[in-house]
Parts: structure tokens; sequence; C-alpha cells
């Protein structure tokens, strides 16, 4: 009996936004079975094949010549890392392995050059059926099923941290003076702590 085949469609796009003069976003939609990748302002539908397919966005933090360089090395070097995990390793484990080669990625590029530099990242890895995602800063996931949208991931930052503990009303959040501060990164001492969560999603 032919096993059940699942694709996934998907367009992808980042913004400058109001604030800043560069953007140092970074993205990719990487089919890692059949070797394609979705080009900027573009859209795809991929089969989901033996080895997945993967989709992350990373911000860059630290200046035109450090966040963008910080979040092109996440991007790069999570999908490279994914793509060559055995096929046997467990989804979760190789999504989590390859965060974290990320992270010390950005951190020793860093060291090498004197540059503080740091980035988020929301990664979800399509495999089998499954989707798993990772978080590390305050890049968000968000599910629409069933005409509803929801948050899947959890901001590790200040401003999160002080509504989690109740000093903080969520309503107030977004004029927070601390709302640009976040509690982990790639490529920062901060994110050796734990680089990501990397949880199930059907």
């Amino acid at each position: 009996m032919p096993s059940e085949s699942h694709y996934v469609s998907v367009a992808a796009v980042t913004h400058l936004g109001r604030v800043r003069e560069k953007n140092e976003d970074a993205f990719v939609v990487a089919d890692l079975t059949g070797g394609g990748l979705l080009d900027e302002r573009s859209h795809a539908r991929f089969d989901v094949g033996e080895r997945g397919v993967l989709l992350a966005v990373s911000d860059g933090m630290g200046g035109a010549q450090a966040g963008e360089v910080a979040s092109a090395l996440v991007v790069e070097t999570i999908t490279r890392e994914i793509a060559g995990a055995p096929l046997e390793t467990p989804r979760d484990a190789a999504l989590m392995e390859a965060v974290q080669r990320a992270h010390e990625a950005v951190r020793v590029h860093g060291e090498r050059v004197q540059a503080r530099m740091g980035a988020t990242l929301t990664a979800v890895f399509v495999r089998a059926g499954r989707a798993y995602i990772a978080e590390v800063g305050d890049s968000r996931a968000y599910l629409l099923r069933g005409g509803a949208i929801a948050q899947v991931t959890h901001d590790q930052s200040m401003v999160q941290l002080l509504v989690d503990s109740g000093i903080l009303k969520p309503e107030d959040a977004s004029q927070s003076p601390m709302r640009n501060v976040i509690l982990q990164a790639m490529g920062t001492p901060a994110g050796d702590r734990r680089c990501a969560q990397a949880d199930g999603l059907r």
C-alpha cells in the first residue's frame, strides 16, 4: 500500500519595516530531498520527501555589518546541518543539533572579526507528516487552522518574562521600554543556556 504523500505550499517575503535603514533578515525555504530553494518574494509547492522541508527565518542584530552576517550564517548553517544529518537521526534531535551548530557558527565568527553580533531564529522542519518548531529570541511562529490563528512559540524576551511573572499586563507589553530586550539569541553568551526548544506539531 503506498504511503500517504504530503506537501507544503509556501510563500516568503521579508520587509525592512519602519525603523531600520537596512534589512537584516534572512530566510530559507528548502526542499531537502529534491534540493529546491524558494527565492525572495516567491511562492512554491514542495512535496515532502524523505529528508523533509525546512523553513527558517532569522533576524540579525548588531548593525548592518554584523546583523546581516549573523542571520545569513544562521540560515546557511541550519540548512546544511539538517540536510546532512543521517536519516535515522530523530527529527527533533536533528533540528536541535542544527540550531546549536548555527549558534556556534555565529559566536565563532563574531569572535574572529571582533564584532558583537547575534540573531533570532524561528525554524520549522517538516518531515513524515509532522512539523518540528525551534525558536531562539522573539521571532514568532503562528498556526492558522480552521480560520483561527494562534501563536505557537513563546518569546524569550524581557517583556514576556515580565508578563509571565504577572508584573506587566499583556496589553501594556508593546509600550514597555523593555520591549526590545531579548534574553536569548543565536551567537551570544545568553544563547548557551538553552539554544532552542523543538516541539512537534501535526
